[in-house]
Formats: C-alpha cells, sequence, structure tokens
C-alpha cells in the first residue's frame, strides 16, 4: 500500500532517514521554442505522497490523474490562440496500492551518502510506462526548499536530482557533501601542494578549449543552419544574458548566509510564517473558549487587469529576457483570478497548526458540530480557501460543517467595498487627485534611479520606460515567489532597497483606499462584521458551553479595512503618520501601515476569548498566527473590555447608512 511509504520514517541499509521536510508539491517548468509555437512542460512532484486533487475549475480530462506522485501536462502556446494543453501524464504513480522503490549502495558500515527514489507511472499508447528516478544526494549545506534538478525526460523516465540536508541520515555526523577522506591520513604534503597548480593549469586549459569548441561550432550551426545573424550567432544567447544575475544572485546569496542575514523585502504578496514566533496552545492557567479568525484566501493568479499588463512587459521585453522568463499560467484568462496550487498549501498549513493551538475548540466539534463555522465570501479563491481549510480539519475532526458562502449582493462582512457606494465615490476621488500626486512626488524622487538599475540589469538603456511597467515587474517577482517559489527570474531584476521603495509606492495607494489615511468610510468598513464577532462573544461569555467559533474567509481589502478599525498601524512600526512620496528610507521601513504584514496572501487575524476559573472576559490578538497588543493591553492577554472600547463607535452601526451616497 502507498500508505506503508513513510517519509519521516524511512529505512536505507540499517538507517534511518527523514524526507517529511520534503512532502510538499514541487513544481518544475521548462519552456521550448518550436516554431511557430512554444511548448512549455510542467513537472508536479510530492516524493512523499500522491498530488492533492486538482480544483473542479479544471476540466477532468486537463487534470493530473489521480494517485500520480509525479505529474507531466505539456501546453503549446500560439500567438494570438490561447494556450492548449496537449499531454498530461503520471510519471510516478497510477493505482492507490503504488509505492516508490527506494535503492542504494552501500560501503560497509556508512550511511548512503545518495540514494535513488523509483517509481513507476502510467502505461501509455505505445504500451511503455513512464517512470522517474530521483537521485537524493546528502548536503547539509544546502536547504530542504531547494527544488530538484531536472537531469532530462528521455525514453519515458524522469531523472531528477535532489541535494538536500533530508537526504542525510538521521545519524550521520559527517559533513556531507561528499566528504568521506575525513579520517585520511595526509601524505606528502609538499608533493600535493605543488601538484596543485598543475593539475588548476590542465583544467583551465580543458576548459578553455572545451568552451572555444563550444563557441566555434554552435556559431557555425546557427549561421548555417539556423541563418542567424549579428548577436543571434552566440549559442544560447538567453543562458549567457542571464549568467551575470545568476552570478550576483549566487554571490548575495553567500553573503548573506556567511553573514547571517535573509534575502528578504519582496512585499508583494507572499505569506511567510515564522515558525519560532508563532503563538503557542492556550497560555497556562488560561481556558480557550472561542476563537473568532479573518484569513484572506491564499496565492492566486493574476486578474484580468493584471494579465493585460503582463503581456505589455513580455512583449516589450521578449527580445531580452530568457524564454524561461515568460509563465503562460499568468496570462491565462482561464487562471484569472483564481487560487492557486501554492494558495492551496498555504491554507492547508494554517490549519493544521491551528487543529494544534486550537484542540479544545476542535474536540468539542464530536459533539457539537456547531460550535465551528466556516464563512466566505462568493469568490472561488475565498470558497476554495475555506473548502481547503475545512477539509485539513476533517481528517481528523468527525462532523464538522460545511462552508457558507454569502452572496455578494448581501456581503457586508467579508467584500463589503461591492455594495458601498460612499467607499467607491471616495476610493475614485482620492485616485484621480491624492494618490496621483503623491505617486508622482515619488516617480520625480525616485523613478530615474529605480529605471536605470532595472535597465542596467537587463542589459539594455532604454527597455523599460515607465514606472507603471516596474510597478508590473515588481508584481511579477511577488508572483514568481507566491506561485513558483522562484527568486531567479524577475525578483534577480530588483534588490531589497528596490522593493522597500516600491512597495512604498503601492502602499500610498492601498493606505488610502482601504486604509487609515484615506475616506472616514475606510474605519467604518468593517463595522458590521465587528458586530457580529461581539455578539458571537458575549454570548460565548453568557454560555461558554455553547460557544461558537466562526473562521471566516475574505480578501485583501477586508483585511486592510479591518486593520483601519483597530488601529493596527499603530502598533506595527514607529510611524503611523500618513505615507507620502518624499519619504526617506528609514522612515519607509519605519512606518506601520505596511501589506507586507497587513495583506499578504493568506494573512490571518485571529480573536482568542478566553476565562481564567470563572473569571470570564479575556482575548488574545493574533496577526498572521503571532502575537500583537493592542493599545491599553499589558501583556499578550488582555481585558475584553479593552475590544469593547476600541469598537464602542463602530458596534452596532447601521452599514446602509455607513454607506450611503447623498444626492
Amino acid at each position: 500500500m502507498a500508505a506503508s511509504f513513510d517519509c519521516k520514517k524511512l529505512q536505507i541499509a540499517g538507517h534511518d532517514y527523514d524526507l517529511s521536510s520534503l512532502a510538499n508539491q514541487v513544481v518544475l517548468e521548462t519552456n521550448a521554442t518550436t516554431p511557430p509555437t512554444t511548448t512549455g512542460t510542467k513537472y508536479t512532484i510530492n516524493p512523499c505522497a500522491p498530488l492533492t486533487s486538482e480544483p473542479d475549475t479544471v476540466p477532468k480530462i486537463d487534470r493530473c490523474p489521480e494517485n500520480a506522485w509525479v505529474c507531466r501536462s505539456v501546453t503549446n502556446y500560439k500567438e494570438g490562440q490561447g494556450p492548449r494543453l496537449t499531454e498530461v501524464g503520471s510519471v510516478a504513480g497510477e493505482k492507490s496500492s503504488d509505492s516508490p522503490a527506494v535503492e542504494a549502495r552501500t560501503s560497509g558500515n556508512q550511511p548512503p551518502a545518495e540514494f535513488h527514489w523509483k517509481m513507476a507511472g502510467s502505461r501509455q499508447a505505445d504500451q511503455s510506462t513512464w517512470s522517474t528516478d530521483i537521485k537524493f544526494v546528502c548536503s547539509k549545506s544546502a536547504k530542504n526548499t531547494d527544488s530538484p534538478k531536472l537531469l532530462e525526460f528521455k525514453d519515458g523516465v524522469l531523472s531528477l536530482e535532489w541535494t538536500v540536508p533530508a537526504a542525510c541520515a538521521l545519524d550521520d555526523t559527517s559533513g556531507g557533501d561528499g566528504d568521506k577522506g575525513g579520517d585520511k591520513k595526509p601524505d606528502d604534503g609538499d608533493k600535493s601542494t605543488s601538484g596543485s597548480g598543475g593539475i588548476f593549469s590542465s583544467l583551465m586549459s580543458i576548459f578553455v578549449a572545451v568552451f572555444m569548441l563550444y563557441l566555434v561550432v554552435g556559431v557555425m550551426y546557427r549561421f548555417l543552419v539556423v541563418r542567424a545573424r549579428g548577436l543571434d550567432l552566440v549559442p544560447n544567447l538567453g543562458f549567457w544574458r542571464e549568467f551575470p544575475y545568476l552570478v550576483s544572485d549566487f554571490a548575495r546569496h553567500i553573503w548573506d548566509t556567511v553573514g547571517g542575514r535573509r534575502r528578504g523585502g519582496y512585499s508583494v504578496t507572499p505569506y511567510a510564517v515564522n515558525h519560532e514566533l508563532v503563538a503557542d496552545t492556550p497560555p497556562g492557567g488560561f481556558e480557550l473558549l472561542q476563537v473568532q479568525q479573518l484569513t484572506r484566501h491564499g496565492a492566486r493568479y493574476p486578474t484580468h487587469g493584471e494579465m493585460e499588463d503582463i503581456k505589455h512587459v513580455y512583449e516589450m521585453l521578449r527580445p531580452i529576457i530568457p524564454a524561461s522568463w515568460i509563465l503562460y499560467d499568468l496570462i491565462d484568462t482561464r487562471n484569472a483570478g483564481l487560487l492557486s496550487r501554492s494558495g492551496e498549501r498555504e491554507l492547508a498549513g494554517i490549519a493544521e497548526r491551528a487543529k494544534t493551538r486550537y484542540h479544545d475548540i476542535f474536540e468539542k466539534v464530536a459533539l457539537m458540530p456547531e460550535s465551528v463555522r466556516f464563512v466566505s465570501s462568493d469568490r472561488q479563491r475565498t470558497r476554495v480557501s475555506a473548502q481547503t481549510f475545512r477539509d485539513v480539519l476533517s481528517e481528523d475532526i468527525p462532523n464538522i460543517q460545511q462552508v457558507v458562502v454569502v452572496p455578494q449582493e448581501n456581503d457586508t462582512t467579508l467584500a463589503m467595498h461591492h455594495i458601498c457606494p460612499a467607499w467607491i465615490r471616495d476610493s475614485a476621488r482620492l485616485r484621480e487627485y491624492e494618490i496621483a500626486l503623491e505617486i508622482l512626488k515619488f516617480d520625480s524622487l525616485n523613478g530615474q534611479t529605480i529605471l536605470w538599475t532595472i535597465n542596467l540589469r537587463l542589459g539594455s538603456a532604454k527597455a523599460v520606460k515607465l514606472m507603471h511597467d516596474v510597478d508590473t515587474i515588481y508584481r511579477l517577482c511577488g508572483y514568481d515567489l507566491s506561485l513558483y517559489n522562484n527568486a531567479y527570474r524577475w525578483c534577480s531584476l530588483l534588490d531589497p532597497v528596490m522593493t522597500e521603495y516600491l512597495e512604498l509606492r503601492r502602499d500610498i495607494e492601498y493606505s488610502r483606499v482601504y486604509g487609515p489615511y484615506g475616506s472616514d468610510v475606510n474605519k467604518k468598513m468593517a463595522c458590521a462584521m465587528f458586530t457580529e464577532i461581539l455578539a458571537d462573544i458575549d454570548r460565548a461569555l453568557d454560555n461558554p458551553a455553547a460557544a461558537v467559533s466562526t473562521f471566516r474567509f475574505a480578501h485583501a481589502e477586508t483585511m486592510m479595512f479591518v486593520s483601519s478599525l483597530l488601529k493596527l498601524e499603530t502598533r506595527l512600526g514607529k510611524d503611523s503618520s500618513p505615507i507620502v512620496g518624499n519619504m526617506t528610507l528609514a522612515d519607509a521601513k519605519d512606518r506601520g501601515f505596511k501589506t507586507t504584514f497587513l495583506a499578504p496572501f493568506s494573512t490571518n487575524l485571529a480573536i482568542e476569548l478566553y476565562r481564567v476559573g470563572r473569571r470570564a472576559g479575556f482575548f488574545r490578538l493574533l496577526l498572521n498566527e503571532q502575537v500583537i497588543s493592542l493599545a491599553d493591553c499589558v501583556g499578550d492577554i488582555c481585558p475584553i473590555r479593552v475590544l469593547r472600547e476600541k469598537l464602542a463607535a463602530h458596534v452596532g452601526c447601521n452599514f446602509t447608512a455607513v454607506c450611503q451616497v447623498d444626492e
């Protein structure tokens, strides 16, 4: 049975291995030019379990086969036409009983430094069977988040190499990375030293000769066969254009690793949980009565409007960027605004941690199913996010309720901006004047430097001329990180300082349209939701045994409206003054309103209700699973009266009156 394969307890040659840190779906993509079309091949891999089922929005014929551990799909793209899926099949796994075989060569009692993970896939029309061979290599200097290397797909066999610490035996005390000679005694040290120079010179001579041969043969082939001219004569031109940026990124990565720093600042979308700061289960002495949690949907594909901007940048830069930078998933209108696989994984992870943190809450569901409910706005990305969260919980919790979807025309709590005329009017006015003025101020101070830097990295002085296109590049970087966990395509054009500035440029708009620095309506938009939440809290305090916990799934706009009402910007930074275009870098870093913290994909805000003995009426606030205290709170746990006082002016509001536009 597949269930017998346990990544966490894997035995190879008498040694224990733990591959559970790799138990995620990894996507590898390649693109090939096949005139007059482009062919994109995508491999989805999970070495520990069958792949999760694709959403119902994907036609069944286009889905990866059930029970597949590795899936291969081929899509054909032609200019002026939509993408066409031409092939999809399992390269590993066909039946529910299938499981991988692990093979390794051993030497004495030493744990294998590498081993092969092999598994057969589906049978093809020509009666051949596809299969996968993953070569795992032990390297303690690598990271378990590193992706496997695609070696080849030949004769139906997919060959991968995956160099990770997880491939090292648990009892391996060596340095990994093939370090097997630690016990050798030095011998003839002088000879070794004197010989190394000659060996190096020989290797360099061979390398130069091979490179020159590659260059000459490549140029002749492209001149005589491809009929290329000029710079296009250079073989693999896309790779050589990208090479300086790869070297730069590698050097920066080494420097950051040695200096104990992390590359950061790509703040457009990814949800990154700091496991060291994730809140524990309820603190000692306090009994958890109820949870009210609001969660933004997981990582999604671009919207229709964003796709138009991305298409424009793709066409503008197509002659000078590597073909691998153009991802057709991001401009396929069938994907517009839909939740991605990575978004589902984000929500599943949050649900798993919630299952542990709120164990006492979920334990009651078996006897009282109505004690936990799930509510979503009426968009595919929120519905599927809510369903994914619920499904993870239902694996261990019986009788759990289904997701309730609120129709958009009646939604005053989760997607309220769509039905609020006053907000629609005020946001339009802000965009026309105040926001445009501040962005113009920002562009006049920083635009030329940003454009010059990006064009320098592209190798073309005038490739990008508009800050609007820079903003699209910034978002492409965000999608690369959120959907593909890739920091080496569009993100290679940016650096941490530039991303800090570009997030500031976007926050000029967000902080006014949805945040605390715009219309007074912004601070009232979440009043109906908090009226509902406080009513639930009051019922729980009156009758703790009948407390109902609610998990709501909404949008970035909702999270920013909630933040504005609670004034979270005053708790997240040193500076809560309005964001302006001429902010210094230091002030930008100190600002309290940052969409990095307030509205990344899967961002979440939880209000936990507690009692101590018979004394009920305490709460703890979590933002992105980390404790955040409101003003007037001493410590992490706070009297419920502080929350009541904060919300006093908004609870019981008439949403229709708030949103009414006077004639």
